[in-house]
């Protein structure tokens, strides 16, 4: 029962110390950080996937505890789009409020179609997965 408490003690203690290092590197390279997720990896404490949520933005990454800098950025930021017309007509389906109400950092992509478009929303959590589930959720919006 000790060694369990001692081990949840360290890895808050560790998910604190990642999140200030990874929103000082954020700022070091210039992010106007708003918040920070540090998440564990599986398989590997020395590990962690990174969000870092700006206003508009999302700046994914890899915290690493034993290389410097400690934070490998992936690519471009994951933006987190516009509220336009197509997309504001969704956000009263019961599955779209369900959706963003779960999100932690919820995003939205519009893709336009022959017959309307497709309206995607996504958590940054999960940047690869937009097919539904934790993931995101597609909804389909005619022309009209």
């Amino acid at each position: 029962l000790a060694a369990t408490g001692a081990y949840i003690v360290l890895m808050v203690v560790a998910d604190g110390v990642a999140s200030r290092r990874t929103a000082a590197e954020a700022r070091a390279a210039g992010v106007d950080v708003q918040d920070v997720m540090v998440a564990p990896v599986p398989a590997n404490p020395f590990a962690g996937d990174v969000v870092v949520a700006t206003g508009d933005a999302y700046h994914l990454g890899q915290f690493r505890w034993l290389r410097r800098p400690h934070v490998e950025w992936h690519g471009s930021p994951l933006p987190a789009g516009e509220r336009d017309e197509t997309v504001l007509a969704t956000l009263r389906l019961p599955a779209v409020r369900n959706f963003l109400r779960w999100s932690r950092y919820p995003f939205v992509a519009v893709q336009e179609t022959d017959d309307g478009y497709l309206v995607r929303f996504g958590d940054a959590r999960y940047p690869g997965q937009m097919r539904g589930g934790l993931g995101g959720i597609t909804v389909r919006v005619d022309r009209h």
